[in-house]
């Protein structure tokens, strides 16, 4: 019995650091993308923080 508890403890601590460790690289691939937007075209970028600064 307490092997299947070990078991399951383990399963879960699996499955719960797969999902944080998907968070993260989606979190991280999101920010790459950007940041890769932000290379291609500078003058949209810059437009972008213009229009930032204006609607505050």
């Amino acid at each position: 019995m307490e092997e299947f508890l070990d078991t399951e403890n383990l399963k879960f601590l699996h499955t719960e650091n797969l999902k944080l460790y998907r968070k993260v690289l989606d979190e991280t691939t999101d920010e790459v993308k950007r940041q890769i937007r932000c290379r291609i075209d500078p003058q949209r970028t810059r437009k972008r923080a213009e229009t930032d600064k204006s609607q505050r």
